[in-house]
């Protein structure tokens, strides 16, 4: 119900005071905001930059919130490079290194010795991996020196201590940054699933509704005839509209195989039935 202030005031104004008068509604929009934000800044802001969070390693998996353990971080022999946007738009890079956890580790000559952090080695013993002193960095990452590490401050220049404040799951990926990964794919589905749906729903809305009262005829056997655009677009709305969303979901996505793409479309095909009533309501209305 509008009022006298309301009076003169633009609908965008009137909406936004009361959104602000509304504290649920400004926690609501604020959870939305760090959820966008996230999504946007991507895997420059996760702990696990890798593509969709999916670095995964056996030695620390099901370790409970605030888990740590030292990691030995190795060169990869082929390095790929990825700018702040492609990591952005493409859900992460390859990071330059594969990180192996740490339990202990000792220096023989030109070669390190380490025990993989397995969860029990203290009955254990984890796996030995013997590792070339010269294939580990010679600089500490963001350093200006001008002369290479070596013996065990070159080892310990590459270790560093990675902390997993939701712990890992059962392949011993990080928790928090799967959570972080997974808000893009929440978003991108609401997101084109309701484009996908207006791209199909406005038109066909406004065809039925157009040609409703100017339905385009045509002569057969000497009588004028109409063509049923109308209730064509209608009985296809009402057809769809019949099946269960979730069947619907799940037959559109086994006969376009598994992926992300094929969720968008097949919620987006499920969503265009009501976008199409309400174009059709309001042309004919």
């Amino acid at each position: 119900m509008s009022t006298s202030d309301d009076r003169g005031t633009s609908l965008g104004r009137i909406a936004w005071q009361r959104l602000r008068r509304d504290p649920l509604a400004v926690a609501g929009m604020v959870v939305i905001g760090l959820a966008v934000g996230i999504a946007l800044f991507g895997a420059n802001i996760r702990p696990d930059p890798t593509p969709w969070a999916n670095r995964q390693v056996l030695g620390i998996r099901d370790q409970p919130p605030g888990f740590k353990v030292p990691m030995l971080k190795v060169p990869r022999a082929k390095p790929s490079t990825t700018g702040f946007f492609g990591r952005m738009l493409f859900g992460g890079s390859e990071e330059p290194f594969s990180l192996l956890p740490v339990h202990a580790w000792t220096l023989k000559g030109d070669t390190v010795l380490v025990e993989e952090f397995n969860g029990h080695n203290d009955l254990v013993s984890g796996e030995e991996h013997r590792i070339p002193l010269q294939r580990l960095s010679a600089f500490p990452p963001g350093s200006l020196m001008t002369v290479p590490l070596q013996g065990e401050a070159r080892v310990q220049a590459s270790l560093v201590e990675k902390r997993f404040l939701l712990g890992t799951d059962s392949f011993g990926r990080d928790v928090l940054s799967r959570l972080m990964a997974g808000t893009v794919i929440s978003l991108s589905v609401g997101l084109i699933a309701v484009l996908i749906s207006l791209l199909i729903g406005i038109p066909l809305g406004a065809l039925a509704g157009y040609f409703r009262a100017e339905a385009p005829t045509f002569r057969l056997f000497g009588r004028v005839r109409r063509w049923p655009v109308d209730d064509v677009i209608m009985w296809l709305v009402n057809v769809v509209w019949s099946i269960p969303t979730l069947l619907l979901v799940i037959a559109i996505t086994l006969a376009l195989g598994k992926g992300f793409v094929q969720v968008f479309i097949a919620v987006g095909l499920t969503m265009w039935v009501e976008v199409a009533r309400v174009v059709r309501g309001e042309v004919v209305r």
